[in-house]
């Protein structure tokens, strides 16, 4: 049995939001802590946790909420009406931080959106409605539509279900271990530069599809040259060889030795848990050989890993990764983030624009000789004054 969250909202004047935890008695390592506002059902522990939300942003009351968890975030959706104003809000709450924040989908700007269905799995919110009506009619005659579904996927707001460990960190570090020494190695990788990489072929073979499908290829390629060999000469190759000299001993990847190496790592691990992995150029190169041939835990472990380092100063790199690799999740938030970025900086240098206009007319402190050329100044900018700062006037 897992915790159980369960969020509710009220009294819409003065919004007032509760967020309580039922857990299993099993699993709680501290004894229960009586309440005045809930009595806990047998076999569970309710804590109300609600003083640990925060955030700049936090939802306000929503009608016919919606909630549901995606990764290690609680997605809350409903309809918000105002005075003014009536909109389907999308709000997240981090479950590691408890931060919440407003996720603001341009496609639910517009229209009377008022039903929502959080598919996990997919990291996608599908909302019901009509992109042609109006919301705070439609709630005022009750109307629900459903005549349209709207697709919102929450991985380009950073919010999604990373991978699973495959394999107990345990196991990894045996596994790495084994590589390094060259233990049970009869294969090897050969890489752009010459440099060869032993590994084990069996291991290859049971985790990497193409590299299996490779071998029954050359299996079957032998079997038909053996079958239409003269019937001596086949009799002499069954007794004499076998598969396991007529199979290649080396694959011959063009590929950096880094590169090479990390891949190799990724097989004995089935994740990405080495410094090496983690590097930026070794990630997009990781990437597109996923994407090459087709292994697909791999392609969301470095999916993920860019996600987890995407800020500004990496955005414009991560953008053009995940356009070439064809990531659309990841390249819509990167292109987020750099808009983010440029906004900010339009910002800075209009703010010291405004700084330093306003440096003009600061009055120095000290000395009579300063004293009057800030008064000149005055003078001469005071007409112009009023243009920069219409808030503001000069004393």
């Amino acid at each position: 049995m897992a915790e159980i969250m369960c969020y509710s909202n009220y009294d819409f004047a003065k919004v007032r939001r509760e967020l309580d935890l039922f857990t299993p008695q099993d699993m709680s390592s501290s004894p229960p802590v009586p309440s005045a506002k809930h009595v806990s059902p047998p076999s569970f522990n309710i804590r109300d946790i609600s003083a640990r939300m925060q955030g700049a942003t936090q939802p306000p009351g929503l009608r016919f909420p919606t909630g549901g968890i995606v990764g290690n975030h609680f997605i809350l959706c409903g309809l918000y009406l105002a005075s003014s104003s009536a909109a389907f809000s999308v709000y997240a709450l981090n479950l590691d931080t408890f931060v919440w924040r407003h996720i603001e989908p341009a496609i639910l700007a517009t229209g009377s959106w008022n039903r929502a269905v959080i598919w996990a799995d997919r990291a996608k919110l599908l909302v019901f409605g009509n992109q042609d009506s109006d919301l705070a009619g439609d709630y005022g005659r009750r109307a629900v539509s459903v005549d349209h579904m709207a697709v919102v996927s929450l991985e380009t707001f950073g919010i999604y279900t990373p991978p699973r460990l495959e394999v107990p960190q345990k196991i990894q570090e045996m596994g790495l271990s084994m590589l390094d020494e060259n233990l049970a190695s009869d294969f090897e990788v050969v890489c752009d530069d010459g440099r060869r990489i032993k590994c084990s072929r069996k291991l290859l073979a049971d985790r990497w599809p193409w590299f299996a499908q490779q071998e029954r290829e050359l299996k079957m390629k032998i079997a038909g040259i053996t079958s239409d060999a003269p019937v001596d000469i086949n009799d002499t190759l069954l007794r004499a060889c076998n598969p396991a000299k007529l199979t290649p001993t080396y694959l011959d990847l063009p590929e950096p030795f880094p590169v090479c190496v990390a891949f190799v790592q990724y097989f004995y691990t089935l994740s990405l848990s080495t410094p090496l992995q983690n590097r930026a150029p070794v990630l997009s190169a990781l990437l597109f050989l996923a994407k090459q041939y087709k292994i697909g835990r791999l392609a969301e472990l470095v999916v993920h890993a860019l996600h987890e380092r995407l800020d500004s100063s990496n955005a414009v790199g991560v953008y053009e990764i995940a356009t070439l690799s064809g990531q659309q999740n990841l390249q819509v938030r990167a292109l987020n983030v750099i808009h983010v970025s440029c906004s900010n900086l339009k910002f800075e240098s209009k703010l010291m624009i405004v700084c330093q206009e306003w440096s003009v007319f600061a009055k120095p402190s000290t000395g009579p000789t300063a004293h009057r050329q800030w008064r000149r100044r005055q003078q001469h900018r005071q007409s112009s004054a009023s243009t920069f700062f219409p808030r503001f006037r000069i004393a």
